[in-house]
């Protein structure tokens, strides 16, 4: 019993030291696992002491067999192995300490009262030994026990290893000594000496590991932490709450005299101010308080240095044991700071002045802003801002003291003495200058004593240039001596070079308000344009339209955007046309023509469209203009006249004129196809004139259309059937192999009509004559084709009708024909065989005569006179035209001039130009200027008459040779308008004043309807564009009433005259034959 109380009383005692030293180390390591540990031993060695209290034996429990004692042996040990268990997981954990007595001290009690009322089952019974529920209860703790191994082994990464070990051998020693007192059966059996000698060794590891953790280890880095003092080149020292000195590191030593005297000193003394008590010291009274302080800087006179101090607390639990004083010299950081701020007030007034600069207007509201920067945020005493004016340097604005010095101030540029201080020498050099001391430097002596006066000590002059040419100086003042050094004037350059940047853009920006106020001109020119404009990248891209535009196709502005043209692009526009205007566009040409485009709604219309490529100043291609507008009106009138003009009313199938063209194409196609030929078929319907007498023209027009018909549904798309007039067609057939497959076309044709025709139940029967001529055999020209093939169509009729016949060439006379009148006619040229004859021009409205047309006529000696129908197809074909036509033009200046001088009026005279003549537009110039001023014939009474087709062959060029010619003042007339390629867009473009409607349309206007709509087409549309017109082929007083009913200006004709030479224009004249009334 004695052993047993022994060694129960050494246990309890290592674990109420355990217990308090893990409660009181607790405020300085906050180590929550060993406050655990020590507080649950405390506890468990509570229970020891109950158990001991309670053993058989002793006198405080009577009759219980020693029940008692073993269940707060094993309460105890329950306690202490879930304590075991559950610690490793409160290692990170964080808990108030008081509420970990408070739950330890109610497990413990509400333990001890279970116990006090036999709540608990008996554990031994006398003469029996140990209840198998102790035994068991044994086994339980072990098994506890051995899950605490296993839960300290998960947190071995977070526990030193020396206090691991030791936990897991007290573990151990616990699961040893369970398992021993679980194999006695009296009280003093050796197991159980043995199993409380283990306990006791298992307390006694607990106890190490706490005094280690708690005690021993923070002693150690306590000891490392002060031996490190040394290590730190700031004076430190360790003073306690009454600010004396307990411990000194090295850097304090070392600027001691004494050092032996530092441990025991007042820290005052030995560290702070001496001008300041230590009363009066915010550094002694944070000592004296236990408050730490972040820094306190001070200046110690005598030594000429700057200090920083900073206070840290050494505290235990929530008491300040003493201070950590640290010692800093800060002085050369001082003077840093100080030079710091002079640079940071200049990066200042730099910011504020790039600031000024950014939002300058103005050049005078920048120069203001910038001198009030250096004086309000630079700390400067003035500055100024002046312009280099010549040879001297006019101040424009200041800021800052002046009192007077600019106006008394005098700057020059030269050699002389006022030219040789900074403001000077910057303007001279373009780089920074200054001077320190105003009073002593020399080169400053003019204006030295003005200085001195207001107090100007030093000053730079920074040099404001544009593109390296200075033209103005920045000075800026100052009333400390020494103020600029190089990074200043450094910094200072800078600054000057920005402010010259800066008047530089404002510069530009001045010329670029001036080239915006011109570019809003020209758009509210753009915008309010009456035509229609388009302005796209160079991806197409639409960026602007004009008002005109968006009217006339119904789009709004933002729904133009972004998109390309092609949004206005029709089903009807033509991929070929798209295609030029691209490749127009893309080689930097300017395009030009017709397009028919869609609108917003749907609906069509026709534009007249010019699109130029605009370039930069390098030549590329920025942006695309298109100018438009709507020409659907003169569009449809053009078709009309050209279906009038070219097409059969009645029929629709191309007349005479349009035939005449697609036989050329196609004979051009066959010559560049040597293995192909041209078939022209010329067709006279037999018995038409009876079915047309005996029914009437209505059936008559029926049989024509249904002739027409079968026509058109024996040849292919790429031949032509044309009606020429009456009951005459011809058929054109292009590409032909075969002469045979010719014949079978023509007996096709003649099979079919052949076959009788249902005219509203008339059967009607008719046949055909045919007469084809063949290219390349029979003829190389259109026109000797027709011929050839009419000549072949009478062979047809006088074979007995119904038939078709080729025709037969005889062309050796005809070739020895032409090549004896081509010498004839270079002969005529030299003899001056020519003559001009005169046929006068008659105002439809007065009666008068206004003017003449000159008709070149051909006197052979052999045969008498030639035909300009024959000799001038030759001339053109030979050149010989252009001598001719400059003989012309020179003949009818002297004509008219003769006529004129004699009395006769002064009134136009007209000559015709060809297209070779018109080609050489120079030559034809000089020709007409020449004659006009050798013959001193006025230019305004002589008119130049164009056909259509020299215009369109190239527009551009027409038009420079046509505003050539009307710069001479002359008068520029179309002949034979409607016989060509009619363009109302060349008549809007070219300078024309007068239109000559071909005789062809003027001979049947009575009787043909079609003739009668193009003239009266022609009259209106040449009055809408305020073009006069002239009637050719006037022969009948019908005609002439026709045409006084359709408002035609001018007439010509046989009715009138037929054409005469000079000498009988004059004498009809005179005889009052060249009027009527």
């Amino acid at each position: 019993m004695l052993f047993h109380t022994l060694v129960e009383l050494f246990a309890i005692t290592v674990a109420i030291i355990s217990a308090i030293v893990a409660w009181h180390t607790y405020a300085l390591a906050k180590n929550q696992f060993l406050l655990l540990l020590g507080c649950g031993y405390f506890f468990i060695g509570g229970l020891d002491l109950a158990h001991m209290l309670s053993f058989t034996g002793l006198p405080f429990v009577e009759n219980d067999s020693g029940n008692m004692s073993l269940q707060f042996w094993i309460i105890a040990r329950f306690f202490e192995a879930s304590l075991l268990l559950v610690a490793p997981l409160f290692i990170n954990a964080e808990f108030r300490p008081r509420n970990l007595i408070i739950i330890l001290s109610s497990m413990m009690l509400l333990l001890c009262w279970a116990i006090i009322q036999n709540w608990l089952p008996a554990f031994y019974i006398d003469g029996k030994g140990l209840t198998l529920t102790k035994i068991i209860l044994e086994y339980v703790i072990i098994l506890l026990l051995v899950g605490a191994l296993f839960t300290f082994w998960q947190a071995r990464q977070e526990i030193e290893m020396s206090n691991l070990i030791l936990i897991n051998i007290s573990i151990i020693l616990t699961i040893f000594a369970e398992y021993s007192l679980t194999l006695y059966s009296e009280f003093s059996d050796s197991m159980i000496i043995i199993g409380h000698m283990l306990k006791l060794l298992s307390y006694w590891a607990i106890y190490v590991v706490l005094i280690e953790s708690s005690l021993r280890q923070p002693f150690l880095s306590l000891a490392r932490d002060a031996n490190t003092y040394d290590a730190v080149p700031d004076e430190t020292i360790v003073v306690d709450r009454d600010g004396y000195v307990r411990q000194v590191n090295e850097a304090v030593r070392r600027n001691l005299d004494h050092p032996e005297n530092a441990i025991g000193s007042r820290c005052h003394a030995l560290q702070h101010d001496p001008k300041i008590t230590e009363q009066d010291c915010q550094i002694c009274r944070c000592i004296r308080v236990g408050e730490a302080l972040a820094r306190s800087e001070y200046f110690i006179e005598s030594q000429q240095q700057w200090f920083e101090v900073i206070l840290s607390k050494i505290s235990h639990g929530d008491n300040s044991l003493a201070m950590v004083h640290v010692r800093r010299n800060i002085t050369v950081a001082k003077d840093a700071q100080a030079r710091s701020e002079i640079f940071n007030r200049l990066y200042t007034v730099l910011s504020h002045t790039n600031k000024a600069i950014a939002g300058a207007s103005t050049r005078q509201m920048m120069f203001t802003d910038i001198c009030d920067i250096a004086v309000r945020h630079g700390g400067f005493k003035m500055s100024w801002i002046g312009l280099v004016n010549h040879k001297t340097i006019k101040p424009q604005v200041h800021a800052g003291d002046e009192s007077g010095y600019l106006k008394t101030m005098e700057i020059r540029l030269d050699d002389s003495a006022l030219a040789r201080g900074p403001v000077g020498q910057a303007a001279k050099t373009n780089q920074v200058r200054c001077v320190n001391n105003t009073k002593l430097d020399p080169d400053f002596t003019p204006w030295s004593d003005a200085a001195e006066q207001r107090g100007y000590e030093a000053l730079a002059a920074v040099p404001l240039s544009i593109n390296n040419q200075v033209v103005g100086i920045y000075a800026i003042y100052s009333e400390l001596p020494d103020a600029f050094d190089d990074k200043m004037l450094s910094l200072l350059d800078s600054l000057g070079r920005d402010i010259g940047a800066a008047m530089l853009r404002l510069q530009e920006r001045q010329k670029q308000d001036q080239v915006e106020a011109k570019i809003h001109q020209l758009s509210q020119v753009v915008e309010q344009n009456a035509h229609a404009i388009l302005i796209t990248d160079i991806n197409f891209k639409i960026e602007y339209a004009n008002r005109a535009f968006t009217a006339l196709t119904g789009y709004l502005q933002q729904e133009l955007v972004n998109k390309t043209p092609a949004i206005l692009r029709s089903r009807y526009t033509d991929n070929d046309t798209s295609s030029d205007i691209n490749r127009t566009l893309k080689a930097g040409r300017e395009w030009s023509g017709q397009v028919r485009n869609q609108r917003k709604d749907g609906s069509l219309y026709w534009a007249l469209q010019s699109i130029i490529p605009i370039k930069s100043d390098d030549g590329e291609i920025t942006h695309y203009v298109s100018t438009s507008e709507d020409n659907t009106d003169l569009h449809n009138a053009q078709q009309t006249i050209e279906q009038l003009a070219f097409y059969d009313p009645l029929t629709n199938l191309p007349n005479r004129r349009l035939l005449s063209d697609r036989l050329q194409q196609a004979l051009e196609h066959a010559q560049r196809n040597p293995d192909e030929m041209v078939a022209v078929m010329v067709f006279d319907l037999d018995n038409f004139k009876t079915v047309n007498d005996s029914l009437g023209h209505n059936y008559g027009d029926d049989l024509l259309k249904h002739v027409a018909q079968i026509f058109q549904s024996q040849i292919r798309s790429e031949d032509t059937v044309s009606r020429q007039g009456g009951d005459e067609f011809t058929i054109v057939l292009a590409g032909m192999k075969q002469i045979e497959k010719i014949a079978d076309i023509a007996d096709t044709i003649l099979q079919k009509l052949s076959h009788p025709i249902n005219l509203s139940g008339h059967q009607v029967v008719i046949g055909s004559s045919i007469g084809i001529a063949v290219y390349p055999n029979d003829a190389d020209s259109h026109d000797e084709l027709l011929r050839n093939a009419d000549m072949a169509m009478y062979h047809a009729k006088e074979e007995g009708k119904n038939n078709f016949q080729f025709f037969m060439p005889t062309m050796n006379k005809q070739a020895h024909h032409r090549l004896l009148l081509e010498n004839k006619l270079r002969n005529a040229i030299e003899k001056n065989h020519f003559q001009l004859f005169y046929q006068p021009q008659l105002d439809l409205k007065t009666g008068d005569v206004v003017g003449t047309e000159a008709l070149i006529r051909w006197f052979d000696p052999e045969q008498g006179m030639i035909s300009p129908a024959e000799f001038i197809p030759l001339a053109e074909d030979t050149g010989l035209i252009g001598q001719i036509g400059d003989w012309v033009i020179d003949a009818a200046c002297r004509d008219m001039k003769a006529l004129q001088a004699k009395g006769f009026p002064q009134v136009k005279v007209a000559i015709n130009v060809s297209a070779f003549q018109f080609r050489h537009g120079k030559h034809l110039t000089e020709v007409i200027r020449q004659s006009l001023e050798e013959h001193d014939y006025p230019a305004k009474l002589f008119a130049l008459e164009l056909t259509e087709s020299i215009l369109i062959d190239d527009v551009n060029e027409t038009l420079n040779i046509l505003n050539s010619m009307r710069d001479l003042g002359i008068t520029l007339a179309i002949d034979d308008f409607g016989t060509g390629y009619s363009s109302l867009s060349y008549l809007k473009q070219f300078p024309i004043d007068i239109l000559k409607i071909d005789q062809s349309f003027i001979r049947d206007i009575t009787t043909d309807a079609s003739d009668k709509a193009i003239v009266s087409a022609i009259i209106a549309m040449a009055q809408q564009l305020d073009i006069d017109v002239l009637a050719e082929g006037v022969e009948t007083l019908e005609h002439q009433a026709f045409l006084q009913s359709q408002g035609c200006d001018y007439v010509q004709g046989y009715l009138y005259c037929r054409p005469i030479p000079a000498d009988e224009l004059f004498d009809h004249w005179q005889k009052k034959q060249l009027t009527f009334k």
